[in-house]
């Protein structure tokens, strides 16, 4: 599985959540399929696979995950020299290393990478969490100095965030799941049942457990997006909102 979205929008929290299940390990900063796939030509070539396996393992971010070069070299030799056999090895060996049956990664750009990710791995799922655009702005006006024009970017990355969710929840559909963070904020329970059928696993209490208020805390109004800004954001987002399910008395103005 794949965790998608905007920073901020609540992949950490429920990555850490999803990580609690004993049936899931759950990584971030890999980013296998951003920085490796389709870098090194055709991997028929052993040539250009053994590039590949030396790029992996030299990887820093990689090495995390413990990768068996003779597994990996014998995944090829099953499954056939291709980008989908190698990356998803390393995956599997990790899980398996720490005896899991599935492997998660949270991946912000997998909205992107979708239409390749279910290519190669036809029984993938993605989790796109997904902010009220004037509460995801607060946050993000909030790590720095105000910046001209800094609202305005911030809603143009969340209305493409939230455009792409649309379209690929209708394009994969049964395979790709739009999770608002205030459901998880304020209904954890019901929204971890919600994902863990849509991945096709019971549900695991200890999920719960994980952290006080799990990281998703109510950032406090703030001078960066003032009434008339939040006003002027939630008029560009409101169809999108309407769409991702937000009723009109939890948009946050």
């Amino acid at each position: 599985m794949f965790l998608a979205g905007l920073a901020d929008t609540g992949k950490t929290p429920l990555r850490l959540m999803l990580s609690a299940h004993p049936d899931f390990v759950m990584v971030r900063g890999t980013r296998l399929w951003e920085r490796f796939d389709g870098r090194f030509g055709d991997l028929t070539d052993p040539g250009n696979l053994e590039r590949l396996l030396a790029a992996l393992l030299a990887d820093d971010a990689v090495a995390r995950l413990r990768p068996d070069p003779a597994g990996l070299r014998r995944a090829v030799a099953t499954d056939g020299a291709s980008y989908a056999t190698v990356l998803r090895a390393v995956h599997d060996q990790h899980a398996r290393s720490n005896g899991r049956r599935r492997w998660g990664e949270q991946f912000g750009m997998a909205d992107v990478a979708a239409p390749r990710l279910f290519e190669q791995l036809p029984d993938a799922r993605i989790v796109h969490l997904v902010r009220d655009p004037v509460s995801h702005c607060r946050v993000v006006a909030g790590r720095g100095r105000r910046r001209l024009g800094a609202v305005g970017r911030t809603t143009a990355r969340w209305l493409r965030s939230a455009q792409a969710a649309i379209d690929n929840v209708r394009r994969f559909e049964g395979r790709y799941l739009v999770v608002r963070f205030e459901a998880l904020r304020d209904d954890r329970e019901t929204t971890l049942r919600r994902v863990c059928a849509f991945l096709d696993a019971p549900f695991a209490p200890a999920m719960l457990a994980v952290g006080a208020d799990g990281g998703l805390r109510k950032p406090e109004a703030g001078p960066a997006t003032g009434s008339a800004e939040a006003r002027l954001v939630t008029l560009f987002a409101a169809r999108y909102l309407d769409t991702l399910g937000y009723p009109r008395s939890q948009q946050e103005v």
